[in-house]
């Protein structure tokens, strides 16, 4: 179950004005790639973001792809499930990648990863897309848009 953070200030709020102050600030979003790979923020034409479910007797696992954005970060919203990890191929092997809570470590697009099945418990997961002026440009180069 996922719990509503508390309060930033002793008084109630509206609704609105608290989700507002718990807001993520766009720019420190578009330095994770950058701070990583030193990828240029203003080459970043989006980001999107979703969150993803992952249960036992529901979406236990997700299969191996690769994404059709320039990076990507995965934040672990959640700990206490059995299996479940990120897992990527890279370095020759197939690795689990560690993730924090709270953590939102990228990667690039085209790196080939998954999740492991889960066993027991809940897992959540918000992803942030990471869209790139200059991955667009070139895939309308090649006529695969």
């Amino acid at each position: 179950m996922i719990r509503r953070p508390p309060r930033s200030t002793p008084k109630p709020s509206s609704a609105a004005s608290d989700v507002y102050k718990r807001q993520a600030d766009v720019a420190a979003l578009r330095a994770l790639p950058c701070d990583a790979f030193g990828a240029d923020a203003d080459d970043f034409y989006r980001v999107g973001c979703f969150l993803r479910r992952y249960a036992a007797d529901e979406r236990p696992f997700m299969k191996w792809h690769v994404d059709g954005n320039a990076f990507t970060a995965n934040v672990a919203l959640s700990e206490g499930h059995a299996g479940g990890e990120l897992v990527a191929a890279y370095g020759g092997r197939c690795r689990a990648v560690p993730r924090r809570l709270g953590a939102a470590p990228p990667h690039r697009g085209g790196l080939c990863h998954g999740v492991a099945p889960l066993t027991a418990g809940l897992r959540y997961s918000l992803i942030l897309f990471f869209h790139s002026k200059t991955s667009l440009e070139e895939r309308m180069r090649r006529g695969s848009s």
